[in-house]
């Protein structure tokens, strides 16, 4: 599982478009959280971390069951808990802070 988790937290801090082999890898943090105020907009984030997840192949299912707009600071940050169904090995849950320059897991929990 902490292959998986490092994975993932790898894809979520890639900038999409930095690999040409595979253009859709990764997350633009900036443009997703340069709306953040908007509505809809903490649950556009968690959509693409859903995506971006299930583009791993050992991913077989994943879903954010929340996801709420907070405050680091003076900074608004989006906290989304992505539950991820891998192919192979229980479930888990991943609690992430998503700010403009990251995503950084805060806790990973079965």
């Amino acid at each position: 599982i902490k292959i998986l988790i490092n994975a993932l937290s790898r894809r979520f801090n890639t900038k999409r478009g930095t690999y040409f082999t595979d253009p859709g890898y990764g997350l633009d943090l900036e443009d997703l959280l340069g709306s953040a105020l908007l509505p809809g907009s903490p649950e556009r984030i968690a959509l693409e971390m859903v995506e971006q997840a299930k583009e791993d192949e050992r991913v077989a299912n994943a879903s954010a069951p929340s996801v709420s707009r907070v405050f680091v600071g003076s900074t608004v940050a989006v906290k989304v808990k992505l539950n991820v169904v891998p192919r192979i090995g229980e479930p888990f849950a991943l609690s992430t802070i998503v700010d403009n320059v990251s995503v950084t897991i805060l806790k990973a929990e079965k």
